[in-house]
């Protein structure tokens, strides 16, 4: 038999034949206009009567009901084996519902579930909210919860918000995905989503699906809460093409973005994480009821947690001109007041907002969580503007800044304001007494599970989105090689190759901080950098170490290299001329998939040049190759580093072949 547009529905029967006949006529009667096949998995079951069950109601629904049995292979197994017994049934099958024994149907479910899926075929399962009955918490049956209205990918990666009744195209199956049976503790529906999302599929919620869930203490899915911790961190190692930083930044840049760029002479909004691209485009009216829905429910929409209010014109001059505008943002990282920016000639001012008539600056910047904060004080009328201070380096712009396109005062109280009064306007949405939202809170994303994969210790994580296409290759440099011009003349060639390469390049100079001058880039270098970023060591120089009976100068001290980490954290490759402080946290930044080339330049004094041989020695496990001429390459290998990791210097070989821009790579390329 064959149907385009039949429905299967596996009810997998293992120990509650007292529940298993309401669950079979649920899924039997069903008000769908094309047929439906209803197959039980008798998984082994020790009770006869399950059987019995079964054998009994085929009667009624011959033709529609099918009995399989088997051994006991657990839920996934059984799951699994009704599928591939429906495919074989009807070869055209549109999709397959998944029903628990002690779970119902209403009689309108199906055609719910199939309206809600639609034709989309990167919509590969619709899922509804979970109508619980049996040991609950409301006074009445049933009580609601609602895991996640719109579905998001972002949320499913931190929790899983579709219950394992829903209705999955068959084509999911077809593309080889089904439960992993092994996972016998519960959370193989989790499982089973991230298969698909890996694939390119989604879900969707159906809405007023009529799914019941019957709520019992010795479930499953009690238990699998008991071990969640363990089969969870088994999930992620698995789906590791999911749970990476590059994806993991990517939803929040699309779902969860952290900037909101409200353009003052445009009336719209920027949604983004990286101040360099649009992101998604809304209207402020449309921004102003995100704004309400947050207000009123901060567990359940994500909502930008910087404000920023800036003209179009500058936006594009910031963009054009300030290398460094996202190492900016990152420092006033957790500041929550207000504050307002000008950046003149070659320095960033922050401006006290008291001292300004009137204009206040290129943009002004507002913490959400502040701004939310302040709706409780009826008197507040955003007039106060706080101070920030904020030590950066210049020169931090590639062209000229116009000075005529400030945000002012006026302006910046309208739009807040405009905000304020769309919350105060409109009123707090009702919601039935019964009807709870159970998925994932928000915050708890942001603060937890998205640091843990885009970030380090906790901290905010670096702004940067990188464009589809490019690659992103950090040059470390040191700010003393800064001095010498032949150092600088190697390092601008390599930035304009990999500039010609299409690479996205962020350049990061670490200095020390008592350092009385202030350390400035090349301003023939800017042209080839997509970002800039100091790095501020903060440990006193001469922070000495040994390793293998020899001595290097530290970069770190005292967890000083978390900055490192996170602002590196994410890149493809990082080149380090000279023995930079990046080398020391090359270990930790391999988890993403970060290689390390360090490039030995030029003739170092000879005090120097032992400190710089052993503290390679020391990172020689994270390094992956080295380029270096013949001497210290000679040098090296004497010393343990393995010689398939030090690269000659030579014309044919350049940091583009290290990299594997150029498949014709020389032989000496062996990187362990």
């Amino acid at each position: 038999m064959e149907n385009s547009q039949a429905i299967g529905i596996v009810i997998p029967g293992y120990g509650h034949p007292q529940f298993l006949t309401e669950a079979i006529i649920s899924a039997c009667e069903q008000d769908y206009p094309h047929p439906i096949y209803v197959v039980v998995v008798d998984d082994g079951c020790r009770y006869q009567e399950t059987g019995q069950v079964v054998e009994n109601l085929m009667l009624e629904f011959e033709g529609h009901l099918f009995y399989l049995r088997q051994k006991n292979t657990r839920l996934p197994g059984a799951r699994n084996a009704g599928v591939r017994f429906l495919l074989q049934l009807d070869a055209g099958l549109d999709c397959i519902f998944f029903l628990d024994a002690d779970n119902r149907l209403s009689s309108f479910s199906i055609s719910q579930y199939r309206m809600a899926l639609g034709d989309d075929p990167k919509i590969g399962w619709a899922y509804p909210a979970i109508s619980f009955f049996g040991l609950n918490w409301a006074k009445e049956d049933p009580h609601i919860l609602e895991t996640a209205p719109n579905y998001s990918l972002l949320k499913h990666l931190a929790s899983n918000i579709s219950e394992a009744g829903s209705l999955v195209r068959t084509d999911v199956f077809r593309a080889g995905v089904f439960f992993d049976e092994s996972m016998t503790f519960g959370l193989e529906d989790w499982d089973f989503w991230l298969s698909a999302i890996v694939l390119g599929y989604q879900g969707v919620h159906a809405t007023n699906a009529g799914f019941s869930y019957r709520q019992r203490p010795e479930s499953m899915l009690a238990e699998s809460h008991r071990s969640a911790g363990e089969i969870i961190s088994g999930m992620q190692r698995k789906h590791k093409k999911l749970y990476n930083y590059h994806y993991v930044s990517q939803q929040v840049h699309n779902e969860a973005p952290s900037y909101a760029l409200i353009l003052i002479d445009q009336e719209k909004v920027l949604l983004t994480s990286d101040i360099m691209l649009d992101g998604k485009v809304v209207s402020l009216s449309d921004f102003s009821e995100m704004t309400v829905k947050k207000y009123h429910d901060l567990k359940q929409f994500f909502y930008p947690e910087n404000l920023i209010l800036i003209h179009s014109e500058k936006l594009e001059q910031i963009r054009f001109s300030c290398v460094s505008i996202r190492y900016l943002l990152w420092k006033t990282r957790g500041v929550s007041a207000g504050y307002s920016l000008i950046i003149e000639n070659e320095n960033i001012k922050i401006k006290q907002g008291n001292t300004i008539n009137k204009c206040i600056g290129d943009f002004y910047h507002i913490n959400a969580e502040s701004f939310f904060s302040s709706l409780q004080d009826t008197t507040e009328s955003f007039d106060t503007f706080n101070t920030l201070d904020c030590r950066l380096y210049g020169p931090l712009y590639n062209g000229p800044l116009s000075a005529n396109t400030f945000v002012s005062k006026t302006s910046v109280k309208m739009h807040l304001t405009q905000l304020k009064d769309a919350i105060i306007s409109s009123p707090c949405p009702i919601q039935h007494v019964q009807c709870r939202y159970a998925g994932p809170d928000v915050r708890e994303i942001r603060s937890k599970f998205v640091k843990a994969f885009c970030s380090h210790e906790g901290m905010e994580p670096y702004p940067i989105i990188i464009p589809k296409g490019q690659r992103r290759i950090v040059v470390a440099v040191k700010a003393t090689f800064l001095a010498v011009q032949s150092y600088c003349d190697i390092i601008k060639e390599t930035l304009q190759d990999l500039k010609q390469a299409n690479a996205f390049v962020q350049c990061i100079l670490d200095y020390h901080a008592q350092d009385t001058e202030k350390p400035a880039l090349p301003k023939d270098w800017l042209p080839y950098i997509d970002d800039f970023t100091p790095l501020e060591l903060l440990s006193c120089r001469n922070n000495f170490r040994l390793y293998l009976n020899r001595r290097f100068e530290a970069d770190f001290f005292d967890g000083g290299d978390v900055d490192a980490i996170v602002i590196a954290r994410g890149a493809e490759a990082i080149i380090s001329f000279g023995t930079t402080a990046l080398l020391e946290v090359l270990g930790d930044l391999k988890k993403d998939g970060t290689s390390g080339h360090v490039v030995t330049v030029g003739h170092i004094l000879p005090d120097q040049q032992a400190f710089e041989d052993a503290k390679i020695l020391a990172y020689e496990h994270s390094i992956t190759s080295v380029l270096a001429d013949s001497e210290t390459k000679y040098r090296l290998s004497a010393f343990g580093v393995p010689p398939s990791k030090i690269v000659s210097h030579s014309p044919s070989l350049s940091i583009l072949n290290l990299l594997g821009y150029d498949e014709n790579i020389s032989v000496e390329k062996t990187c362990a």
